[in-house]
């Protein structure tokens, strides 16, 4: 009963709230995960709406700390394109859901976020149809192959949900990150793990750079095959 009391109080305060503030829906609960839709707000209110979740989780972790409980992490994953909505089920149960692949890229994507230790990744076509991209503080993190496709697309972190003080340390090394990830793009593991350990004295606690870092040391003493493109890849669909 306290399990169920958490879950519909943090669905209702922490989720909920900020969808519908943002001019989303609610699609569906799956366990402890929801499926938003902004098919009217787009994708500037769907990015505004998992801001405003990252918020409000600081502050209801806050009330879990003062009750002697422990804090709770949410990843969120951002995709747009075309879906397919219908209703699917038996005759005894329907249930309205979306399928396709922009609904699988958003899933992979929300499991990437505990890898890169960061609220929200967005995808390439994401950020492409923001109408106000200078609204948010975006940076380009990586670039993934997902299954079935050839073609590497780029993904985002988001991160105005942050302190000032990290917001600021992140600014700083932006330059340096992305000079880096070009170093590493071009095989040149070294120079990249170099400028990305640059990186860390701005901001130490940063796991995306420690994260390169070890990618470069793996390179660095297994060298990839020649159809290596610089991306990861997402190998369930």
């Amino acid at each position: 009963e306290h399990l169920m009391q958490f879950l519909n109080s943090y669905m209702d305060r922490v989720v909920g709230q900020q969808v519908v503030a943002a001019g989303g829906f609610i699609d569906k609960f799956i366990g402890d995960a929801v499926m938003a839709v902004f098919s009217d707000a787009g994708p500037d209110s769907a990015i505004k709406a998992a801001i405003g979740i990252q918020k409000a989780l600081l502050e209801y972790n806050r009330e879990l700390a003062a009750n002697g409980e422990p804090p709770i992490r949410t990843g969120i994953g951002i995709n747009t394109g075309e879906v397919i909505m219908g209703t699917v089920g038996t005759q005894s149960r329907m249930d309205s859901t979306m399928i396709g692949d922009e609904v699988n890229l958003a899933s992979r994507l929300e499991s990437l976020t505990k890898q890169y230790n960061t609220g929200i990744i967005a995808s390439e076509n994401t950020i492409r149809a923001l109408k106000n991209p200078d609204e948010f503080f975006i940076m380009e993190i990586d670039s993934v192959t997902v299954k079935g496709k050839s073609e590497a697309v780029s993904i985002f972190g988001i991160y105005d949900y942050e302190s000032m003080p990290v917001q600021q340390a992140r600014k700083a090394n932006q330059q340096s990150f992305q000079q880096a990830r070009q170093q590493y793009r071009q095989r040149n593991f070294q120079q990249a793990a170099d400028l990305f350990r640059g990186c860390l004295e701005n901001n130490p606690d940063d796991v995306l750079l420690n994260l390169y870092i070890q990618r470069c040391e793996h390179y660095l003493a297994t060298p990839p095959d020649d159809s290596w493109n610089g991306s990861i890849s997402l190998s369930q669909k």
